[in-house]
């Protein structure tokens, strides 16, 4: 099942008890797109009351900022957060300047998703994971920014290169990858196409944007009770011949890889239910 990321506002009124009501996998306070900078230093105040912090992700504004990055970060760090969503960067020379200014305080307590918003970070992404000393944890694709960056259009048939790289890379890593945020909030068949799309790509995960998209994710069902049925049959006949490396099943070749693929489906249905 796809895991949650949720977004939600440094500004919030009432931050504590949002993070304390949102019952999603990942929390992440978002310090760039949804405040200005005149706000920072009131926001800084308040996430310096939150809870469990080390449970919690921050989107910090560290390019494009009048605030030096170096600042902003030690100023976090200083707080007790460990866990960083990095946007806007474009390589390992901004990557370096994160590294820089945690110095020695770099270690396995710090976990960073490298959010990929451009063309420069998505094609330079396996050099910058292998470089970089940095825990990186997970990657994402912050699609509506790396439209932006490269001039084109925001169709979900162009936007599947990138979705693919990204997932490929990640996959190859042992990372986390998450899927792109769905803007349309009143759109139900449309968040349910990308939960569709994002598996079919192996993503792990999928940027939450609001309380309703969390409750779709919960009763979204990646097998339909045929595929359940299916693989059940198929695994009972591959025990039935004595788990053959190739038998046939209803006039289709089943191999090694397909039994691997039933036994996910049955172990995810025990997991999860129907879901």
């Amino acid at each position: 099942m796809l895991k949650s990321y949720f977004f939600i506002p440094g500004n919030h009124k009432k931050l504590h008890k949002k993070l304390a009501a949102i019952k999603a996998d990942i929390l992440i306070v978002d310090l760039e797109d949804s405040i200005s900078e005149s706000e920072l230093d009131v926001i800084l105040e308040n996430l310096a009351q939150v809870k469990n912090k080390r449970d919690i992700f921050l989107r910090p504004k560290l390019f494009n900022t009048s605030n030096p990055t170096e600042d902003l970060l030690v100023k976090l760090i200083d707080l007790g957060f460990t866990n960083f969503l990095i946007p806007k960067y474009k390589g390992i020379d901004d990557i370096r300047v994160i590294e820089n200014a945690l110095g020695s305080r770099i270690n396995s307590f710090f976990k960073f998703i490298l959010l990929i918003e451009n063309p420069e970070a998505l094609f330079s992404l396996m050099e910058t994971v292998r470089m970089t000393t940095l825990n990186i944890v997970g990657l994402a694709f912050g699609s509506q920014d790396y439209c932006l960056a490269s001039g084109m259009a925001h169709k979900y048939e162009l936007l599947k290169f990138p979705r693919f790289m990204i997932s490929g890379i990640a996959k190859s890593f042992k990372l986390t990858c998450i899927d792109i945020a769905c803007m349309e909030l009143e759109k139900k068949d449309t968040f349910i196409y990308e939960l569709e799309e994002a598996e079919l790509m192996g993503y792990d995960a999928k940027f939450i944007i609001h309380p309703d998209q969390l409750d779709i994710l919960a009763n979204y069902k990646k097998y339909s009770n045929k595929e359940i049925q299916e693989a059940n049959a198929v695994m009972n006949k591959y025990i039935k011949l004595g788990s053959p490396a190739v038998f046939v099943y209803n006039g289709k070749a089943i191999e090694p890889p397909h039994i691997e693929n039933y036994s996910r489906i049955i172990k995810y249905a025990k997991e999860y239910g129907s879901k």
